[in-house]
Parts: C-alpha cells; structure tokens; sequence
C-alpha cells in the first residue's frame, strides 16, 4: 500500500504540472520544479521507514514487520505536506479530470488534423493524376496549354494490376467495403466488435485504427468504383474503420464528424 501511495503522488505531481502550463485556475497549485510537490517527500519517508525497520532487527535481533515503520511515517508525511488538500486527495483529486479532459482534447486535435493531412494529400495526389492523363491523351494540350474537350479518364496504377487490362480481384481474405457478404468484409466486422467490445465506449482514435489494422494484417482494402473493385485509400479506410466501430460500440466518435 504505501508503494500505492507514492505512485499515486507521482501522478498528481506530474498532473498538477501538465495542467499548469495550459489553465489559468487559480485553484491549481503550480509545482514547476522537480523537487517540489509530493513525490521527492513520500520516496524520503519509505526509505527512513525502510531504515528504520532493518535498525529494529540489528537492535532487537529478531523480524520486524516493514509495514510497521513505512507505514505511520508515509501517511504523517502526506498528510502534513497536504494537510490543505486532504479532501481533495482523498475524494479524488480535480486536477486529475482536468488532466485527463486535456488528454482527450490533444488526442481528438491530433486526429483530426491527422486526417485533414491525409485528405490534402489525396486530393493532390488525384489532382496530378488527372493532369498527367489529360497531358498524355490531348496533343493539343501539351502544345497550346489549353484542353478542346474532355478525354475520358483511364485507370490509374493504383486500380490495374500488373498490366492495364487486369484490374485487381479482391481475395477472400480481402476487406470489400460495401460487400457484407464478401468473407472478408464479414471478417473485418467481426474484428471491429470484438475490439469495441474490448474498449468498451472509448472513442475513435488513431490507436484504435491502428489495433485493428494489426488485427487485419495483411489483408488488403477496396471500394466500389461503378463496375470495379479498385484499392481504398488511407483516408477512406481509416473513415470506414471508424464508420465500423463507431456502428459496434453504438456511439459517435467526435473525430468523424467533420
């Protein structure tokens, strides 16, 4: 217990400095260097109980209980330093919540501007494929700048297979979105469940994208393009992993919503 007790001042240390640099709570106590609050004090009081304890065998020469010793001196010594705070740290402590509301913040910001990343890539990416195709198939382009008519768009690499007249055929292990009686995408259901069942009602975030995509190693994911299976990009399997878990835990993630 009183190991308990000093991970626990760890904690709150370090909590009390997170919050610190990013609220203007006058309530919350800054500790800013690193021998300041509860850790340093709690770790100086176990080793003179620990001390203690082995002094009492070499005088008495016989077994001491350690707790007999830690404990008293631990619990004098939080108690002392936080005798101004002992309702707060023993109902739990506000800059905990406050810590842990920061956290998820930080985490939904970072998705998001993770997936917008991704989104202007692609939309680049599409962009210098559709000018290469117009370039390649309009003569009158490439010697005037301008285009006379609009040609028809071919298949880019990522929708062909080895040679231009094959495309891709999913395999059966394969994740088609779209396709809930395809064996993989069956797979791929069962997979989400099981990870929202494991996390409960967590939101959507990247490290649940990215338990589920280790789960679905080696597998590979496609969308429907009218006639054609043809490879999902990064942004849209990341959206339809959300979609999934966000369908298994019944629930709707703040990062999907823009």
């Amino acid at each position: 217990m009183p190991g308990f007790l000093i991970a626990f001042s760890a904690r709150y240390d370090e909590a009390t400095r997170l919050v610190s640099k990013h609220t203007t709570n006058p309530d919350i106590q800054i500790e800013m260097k690193w021998y300041q609050g509860f850790f340093l004090p709690m770790s100086i009081a176990y080793s003179l109980g620990l001390f203690l304890a082995f002094l009492a065998v070499i005088l008495t020469g016989q077994g001491q209980p350690a707790l007999l010793y830690i404990c008293p001196i631990c619990l004098a010594t939080i108690f002392f330093i936080g005798r101004n705070d002992v309702k707060d740290l023993w109902n739990g402590t506000n800059v905990f919540k406050q810590a842990d509301k920061l956290k998820a913040k930080t985490e939904r910001e970072w998705g998001k501007a993770r997936m917008k990343r991704f989104a202007e890539r692609r939309k680049r990416e599409n962009a210098a494929l559709e000018n290469d195709s117009g370039n390649e198939h309009n003569p009158d382009q490439l010697s005037t700048g301008r285009s006379v008519g609009k040609q028809p768009k071919e298949p880019t690499s990522r929708e062909i297979g080895t040679t231009p007249s094959n495309y891709i055929q999913p395999r059966p292990k394969d994740i088609c979105f779209g396709n809930e009686v395809h064996s993989g995408t069956q797979v791929f259901h069962k997979v989400v469940k099981e990870v929202a069942a494991d996390l409960g009602k967590e939101e959507y975030k990247p490290e649940i994208y990215k338990i589920i995509r280790k789960k679905l190693k080696g597998c590979r994911f496609f969308t429907r393009d009218k006639t054609v299976w043809v490879e999902a990009s990064n942004l849209e399997i990341r959206k339809q992993i959300g979609h999934a878990y966000d369908r298994a835990r019944g629930g709707r993630s703040t990062v999907l919503e823009d």
